[in-house]
């Protein structure tokens, strides 16, 4: 579930230098509502003083049309950093038109190990379904963070303040329109310490949040709470590896008692080998945009893994990793495409408890003229009544492409071709309403199974100096299959976009 006020989503950033991918790591430590897998994108300070900026403008089939900019500079001294995207999209398939916009700006000032830097982003996007539902949510949030880093010390403090509003339009079934809005926001404070020594780092942290949500087409929804989280962390040099421990404790309004959250990892390897184990603990607790008659309840998740990396470039790279876990009292939501619709619904708390497995892996290996690689994954896990299989138990993707040059190798140019696959899956039928066919009346839309398939896609990149051209064309069978939500006017599931055609033109600029 997404933080009510999403301080999670408070950089400016519209794109990062890399993404970062671990799972089983720091659930102690984040508190409550860390997941269970964490993305987190990267993003380069200036470190020469000198000015840059990328430019990026993409379009497409169906009115795709998407810009973006950003400006930079500064050094490890002081820098600054601004960005604005925008973009639209025409109807296509079981989707209506569509926009969105963002845009922000981040700063910071360092001097003798103090460091201070704050951000600000704002965002917005419409969008609409072709059955009539739709919605127009917009946001803000900025953050505030004080460091302090002296030989083997590390203090930092952080404020956060987020803002968030929707507001949707439901059409269920051909009956009257049956607007709503709902408005979030939440203020977050921390503190943290650590200190490293010659083989061994030791940390403590505390974590404070206030949140509030409502809704205005329903008086009785109005859900406020507060949450106090600490935790200490202990990571230590151990034979060829590396050992960290995690304890994190905390309270949550609303719950009953201190809830516990600990974790345990062992890392081995080098640059070109690298091995983990890990064994956590994750907790949410759903306090806000429940079901009807669906009191607040802890999502609360054991989990361990196992992950291996080899290959020290990325020319040649292979990972592996294996996610095991066991969830009680798991939220469930319905897969709407749009966020407010399911937030209308409400959360349910799944009666059963569910086990999970997942098993993933990626290789790649580039050549000087030729390269291929590719990844897929296989999730095993329990059957609940409470849901249908709406997520596939399998999937891969592959790619292969040829590299060459041109004009005294002054033009790059890659062709590359792809294919994925997805496996089978269900729709969720009348459980995107949170419907029960056993308690109600009516017509009942049943989940029914939907098809695996096997797509084709295609691309060339043309580089020339600091300018890259990317034409991309995907769902080369030109077929439009069905999604798992449905069509609430037909009681059929919508259907995705046939072929698509997408170009991308990005320069970065110097000075």
């Amino acid at each position: 579930m997404p933080s009510p006020g999403l301080l999670g989503d408070q950089t400016p950033l519209a794109w990062y230098d890399s993404v970062a991918v671990g799972g089983g790591s720091g659930a102690a430590w984040r508190g409550f509502g860390a997941g269970l897998v964490a993305a987190q994108g990267l993003g380069e300070i200036p470190a020469d003083g000198r000015a840059r900026a990328v430019v990026d403008l993409r379009s497409g089939d169906f009115g795709y049309d998407e810009n973006s900019l950003a400006i930079e500079r500064g050094d490890s001294t002081r820098w600054l950093r601004g960005e604005s995207f925008g973009g639209n999209r025409g109807a296509v398939g079981g989707l209506g038109s569509m926009g969105r916009h963002r845009w922000g700006v981040t700063g910071g000032l360092g001097r003798r190990g103090h460091r201070l830097e704050g951000t600000y982003a704002e965002r917005g996007e419409a969008g609409s379904l072709s059955s009539g539902e739709g919605q127009d949510a917009k946001g803000e949030s900025g953050s505030l963070e004080y460091r302090y880093r002296r030989r083997a010390l590390d203090l930092g403090v952080t404020l956060a303040r987020g803002h968030d509003l929707h507001k949707s339009f439901d059409k269920t079934f051909g009956e009257a329109v049956l607007e709503s809005r709902r408005d979030a926001q939440e203020v977050m404070a921390s503190v943290e310490a650590q200190h490293t020594g010659a083989d061994q780092r030791v940390g403590a942290r505390l974590e404070w949040r206030r949140a509030h949500v409502t809704r205005d087409d329903d008086p009785d929804f109005d859900s406020r709470t507060t949450a106090l989280w600490g935790a200490a962390r202990y990571r230590k040099s151990l034979g060829e590896g590396v050992f960290e421990a995690e304890i994190g404790a905390g309270h949550q309004q609303g719950f009953e008692g201190v809830r516990v959250a600990p974790g345990l990892s062992y890392t081995i390897g080098g640059p070109a080998f690298r091995g983990r184990l890990a064994v956590e603990r994750a907790l949410e607790p759903v306090w806000a945009d429940l079901a009807l008659d669906q009191p607040p309840f802890m999502q609360r998740t054991w989990m361990g893994a196992i992950e291996v990396e080899a290959g020290g470039s990325r020319a040649k790279q292979a990972r592996l990793r294996f996610l095991v876990g066991r969830t009680g009292e798991r939220a469930i939501l319905s897969r709407w495409p749009l966020e407010d619709l399911w937030m209308r619904i409400g959360v349910w708390s799944d009666p059963a408890r569910f086990d999970f497995g997942l098993l993933s892996g990626e290789a790649r290996w580039l050549g000087k003229r030729f390269g291929a690689g590719g990844e897929g994954f296989v999730l095993a896990r329990d059957r609940s009544p409470a849901q249908p299989l709406v997520d596939p138990g399998y999937g891969a993707s592959s790619f292969a492409e040829f590299r060459f040059s041109g004009f005294q190798r002054d033009l790059g140019v890659t062709l590359r071709t792809s294919l994925a696959a997805v496996g089978p899956r269900e729709s969720q039928g009348d459980f995107q309403n949170g419907y029960d066919p056993a308690g109600g009346s009516g017509t009942f839309f049943a989940p029914r199974d939907l098809p695996g398939y096997v797509t084709i896609g295609a691309s060339a990149i043309l580089t020339l100096a600091d300018a890259v051209l990317t034409v991309r064309v995907r769902n080369l069978e030109d077929r439009q299959r069905p999604e798992i939500w449905l069509d609430t006017a037909t009681g059929t599931e919508l259907l995705g976009p046939g072929r698509e055609w997408r170009t991308a033109l990005t320069v970065r600029l110097m000075n």
